[in-house]
């Protein structure tokens, strides 16, 4: 009975400033007005909001959720979906887990997606979706609203992750970055193997991004950067990626039987891998543009 009241205590306090974001949004923009109440969801009830894409928030560590609606006619409905993510790099995590671009859609300070009625974006450790169906010229300018009065509730700027500033910038194909801590999500990028080869977890932080490289071969080129608590734990990790993903390399650089070539180095708590890459040299040449 401790412990539950123990944990009901701080769900609350978890959900304050979430509350607030919410309830500073207006009863009515634009002529469309509230037509539900803020709900909230935990990490042992999101699956009753978003079944089937609980599992992506939870594996960032999401803490809590709320969401609300504006509607003008029973046929149109603007949904809200604020994430407390705990932290500014999970929120990025899951904004850049499946982005095809990037605009200013809001401003020059957040980053946001908009297509056919929908707008994710990120504001510290916040990521928020704003979905309006059926998608309308009226609905956008409202979805836009809505997402300022938001993020002028947000304090501070937007900072990605430190360990994609590592990341090489030439070559770079734009939108591409993936930051992650679970192993599903990287082999949902580029599938290395079904066992967790690189000891990824709640405790290491990986980025990933494609290149396009030089080649008769125009495919891109993938960069895999993972950050480990401690340098033990990056030994370990990469002993275990060589002896289960490349045994034999030289060096660290092999041509797989698919004609493309992998490559990988640690540095001391990082890991660096390079997969699909063209040839050897280009291999060794992206691997050296790491920004250590």
């Amino acid at each position: 009975m401790i412990i539950l009241f123990w944990s009901n205590i701080m769900a609350d306090k978890d959900l304050s400033a979430l509350r607030k974001i919410t309830g500073t949004l207006p009863e009515k923009i634009s002529g469309w007005e509230k037509v539900s109440l803020e709900k909230y969801f935990s990490p042992e009830n999101l699956f009753e909001y978003i079944n089937g894409n609980a599992e992506l928030f939870i594996s960032y560590n999401f803490i809590n959720m709320g969401t609300l609606s504006y509607s003008k006619d029973p046929s149109f409905k603007i949904t809200i979906d604020i994430f407390d993510m705990g932290k500014p790099a999970d929120a990025f995590g899951v904004f850049s887990h499946s982005r095809e671009n990037e605009d200013n859609f809001i401003n020059n300070n957040v980053g946001s997606e908009y297509g056919e009625g929908l707008l994710t974006f990120w504001k510290g450790q916040y990521y928020i979706s704003i979905l309006a169906y059926p998608d309308s010229g009226e609905s956008k300018d409202v979805i836009k609203k809505i997402a300022e009065k938001i993020t002028e509730q947000i304090p501070g700027t937007n900072i990605k992750p430190a360990i994609v500033s590592l990341l090489p910038g030439e070559n770079l194909i734009p939108f591409s970055i993936r930051y992650f801590h679970h192993y599903i999500w990287l082999n949902s990028h580029y599938f290395i193997s079904g066992e967790n080869i690189l000891n990824l977890g709640k405790d290491t932080e990986a980025v990933l991004a494609k290149y396009y490289l030089s080649g008769k071969n125009r495919s891109a080129a993938i960069l895999l950067l993972v950050n480990y608590p401690s340098i033990k734990k990056a030994k370990k990790a990469y002993k275990n990626f060589l002896l289960s993903f490349i045994p034999g390399a030289k060096k660290g650089i092999i041509r797989l039987t698919n004609h493309r070539w992998t490559g990988s180095e640690q540095n001391g708590k990082i890991i660096s891998i390079v997969l699909n890459a063209p040839d050897r040299e280009h291999t060794r040449a992206l691997l050296s543009k790491i920004k250590y």
